[in-house]
Parts: C-alpha cells; structure tokens; sequence
C-alpha cells in the first residue's frame, strides 16, 4: 500500500509538472488559450 501512494505522489507530481510546464510555454510565446484548463477535453482539443 505505501508502495503505491508513493507511485501514486510521483503520479501527481509528474501531472504538475506538465501542466506547469504546458502553461509556461505558452506564456513565453505570448498565445493565450481559449480556455482556463488545458488539461481537460476542450483544452486538449486545442493543444
């Protein structure tokens, strides 16, 4: 079980890390997304 809420952390974290990483790169092109979060159908349809 700690095992895998250990995965689970490194899980998230990796998720963070994208998302982070996704918004700063578009920030330093200066696009602006058409929606708030990436991260969902909408936002991945328009990635």
């Amino acid at each position: 079980m700690r095992r895998l809420t250990g995965h689970r952390a490194n899980l998230v974290n990796d998720r963070s890390r994208i998302k982070n990483r996704i918004n700063s790169l578009l920030a330093q092109r200066l696009i602006k997304p058409p929606v708030c979060v990436l991260l969902i159908k909408t936002g991945l349809a328009w990635l």
